[in-house]
């Protein structure tokens, strides 16, 4: 039996709503640590893995999940952790990538922190928030350097899955976010993360899940940049006595 639960991932593990990770933790009752920041890359995932390991102490009773990231991602380090999201898209690191930004560059740095965090750590499951060297729902054409590249690693890398969930179905009136709801969650871990493990799902955690789905729906609109994870925390911990999103790491 494992004694503690530590989860690695963006915004698909951590996020204004329960995830898949507050869920497991909910399920298995067993001490946890959600070290998922939103918008943080796959190098971010790695440094992460190894300072929880230096402050936790990793042993084989821990069960350690990862899910990995989105490969266009720059992770920087000032004064905490710069996420944010990918940078082929107009934003923070505008001005960097047009210097310094090259494919090849994302296929070796994200190969080589997968690959190097899965020698050092004995991972129990993992799998990617889409496939490899996607954006936008579509392929990356590569040239043949990349694709030389990208069949050099990916050999090293393990066959993972990916969260498979619809983009388009909205969460209720919050049409703006595709991100995963609760029960996209909740099918991932029961689906694909649970029978990997050989674990089965409490059905008081399912009715939960359901409900909380249902509360975030029946919740007044809210403006587009409203904060709506201090609402949803709220409204968790007064209804179903549950607690998550406690800040980890630096």
């Amino acid at each position: 039996m494992h004694k503690r639960l530590f989860t690695f991932g963006c915004s698909f593990t951590r996020f204004g709503w329960p995830t898949w990770a507050d869920i497991m933790a909910w399920d298995l009752n067993i001490p946890n640590q959600n070290w998922g920041v939103s918008g943080l890359g796959n190098v971010g995932l790695f440094h992460r893995l190894v300072e929880c390991d230096l402050k936790n102490k990793f042993t084989d009773d821990d069960l350690i999940i990862v899910l990995w990231a989105h490969w266009n991602r720059e992770d920087r380090y000032k004064d905490h952790w710069q996420a944010h999201g990918n940078v082929l898209q107009e934003g923070y690191y505008s001005s960097l990538v047009k210097k310094y930004w090259s494919l090849d560059n994302d296929i070796v740095k994200n190969s080589t922190a997968i690959i190097a965090a899965n020698k050092m750590y004995n991972i129990n499951f993992q799998s990617n928030i889409i496939p490899l060297l996607e954006f936008e729902g579509k392929s990356i054409d590569l040239t043949e350097k990349e694709q030389r590249l990208f069949e050099f690693y990916k050999q090293y890398i393990s066959d993972h899955t990916c969260f498979d969930y619809d983009r388009n179905e909205a969460f209720g009136q919050y049409q703006y976010d595709d991100h995963p709801t609760v029960l996209h969650h909740l099918n991932f871990l029961r689906d694909q993360v649970y029978p990997s493990l050989s674990l089965e799902m409490n059905y008081q955690t399912v009715d939960i899940c359901h409900g909380i789905h249902r509360d975030i729906i029946d919740m007044v609109p809210l403006p587009k940049n409203k904060d709506l994870a201090p609402i949803i925390t709220t409204m968790i911990k007064e209804k179903y006595n549950l607690h998550y999103r406690q800040p980890v790491g630096f």
